[in-house]
């Protein structure tokens, strides 16, 4: 096998922000409606909005402004990623969800992160897959939401249980 390849077949989660990205399912502990309601914190701020799931606070950040760029069009189908950090949960917001689409191969790119900045340093490991089928097979970046929010949770200071 190349090196940084991994078993193809891993189910992964598309969606747009604004360019098409993927993660792997495994990484989502559950999938919400964006619904309608407008930012709290201002529409430049990637911290959207703090919303309760269940009893727990969930932060929700624009993944779009996260990596650097402008989310795009909100369509109906926008929708958060909600992850889990021990105790703690963190929603990612997308503009547009797409289909749950299985890899037919993966592999880490040369070098570490994505392009300078603070914002893109947060994406980690630069990997890509290939998905579709047919006429329209496509190459996507691989997000590694764990890590992220690995990288968020420790700027955070989120060492103990949520309260």
């Amino acid at each position: 096998a190349a090196a940084g390849a991994v078993a193809a077949g891993r189910p992964l989660i598309t969606f747009r922000a604004p360019n098409e990205v993927a993660v792997p399912i495994e990484h989502v502990r559950e999938i919400l409606p964006f619904g309608s309601a407008p930012s709290m914190f201002g529409e430049g701020s990637a911290l959207r909005r703090v919303q309760v799931l269940r009893g727990r606070s969930l932060p929700v950040l624009c993944l779009a402004r996260l990596s650097g760029s402008l989310p795009g069009t909100v369509d109906a189908s926008a929708a958060i990623l909600v992850v889990e950090h021990g105790e703690h949960l963190l929603g990612y917001a997308v503009p547009m969800l797409g289909s749950i689409e299985r890899a037919h191969w993966e592999r880490t790119l040369p070098g570490q992160g994505a392009p300078s900045g603070d914002a893109h340093a947060l994406w980690g490991e630069r990997r890509v897959a290939g998905i579709g089928s047919g006429p329209s097979p496509r190459s996507v970046p691989v997000l590694d939401l764990l890590a992220m929010t690995e990288r968020l949770a420790s700027r955070q200071g989120w060492n103990g249980p949520s309260t």
